[in-house]
């Protein structure tokens, strides 16, 4: 993921408390940006943000503590959409649009819009491997094998600890 947050460097995680994808854009209809229209708010879901599980999130972090001592773990928003952010010009407009944004990816909302109508829990785990700005380019190639397997790492030991 791309570091929207300045409190984050690559090699950091993020733990979502909620995902939201970025890229919906009803404003035609009045509609903010990330709201989806027509979709009903109910637990969960507030028209814009799937909340991700806090049962899930505190598993990780517990996890995190141990199996990557030396990495830092950071909570929460993160943003989707079907464009990888690569300049500061679109990083502000994400900062500036969405408050609490920690990172942006690419697959994540997706996934929570999907566990959210399917009534299943959901957390979204990412290792930040660039700043999502005019280095990003740069640095992911650099950066994505380290920031795999943090993920890895942290995923493993999620499972090892998980109480059913």
């Amino acid at each position: 993921a791309g570091a929207l947050d300045p409190r984050l460097h690559i090699g950091d995680i993020v733990l979502s408390i909620d995902a939201i994808e970025h890229d919906m854009d009803a404003g035609g209809l009045d509609y903010r940006p990330g709201v989806i229209p027509d979709m009903e708010v109910r637990e969960g879901f507030d028209g814009t943000r799937f909340m991700a599980s806090g049962e899930l999130r505190a598993l990780a972090e517990r996890t995190a503590a141990s199996a990557l001592p030396d990495v830092h773990v950071l909570t929460g928003t993160v943003l989707s959409g079907d464009v990888f952010i690569a300049s500061k010009e679109q990083k502000d407009r994400l900062t500036g649009t969405f408050s609490g944004a920690a990172c942006c990816e690419m697959e994540g909302a997706s996934i929570a819009h999907v566990s959210f109508l399917n009534g299943l829990p959901f957390l979204i785990i990412r290792a930040i491997s660039d700043g999502a700005d005019d280095g990003a380019l740069m640095d992911y190639p650099t950066f994505e094998k380290h920031a795999a397997a943090n993920s890895i790492k942290l995923c493993l030991g999620m499972l090892e600890d998980y109480e059913v």
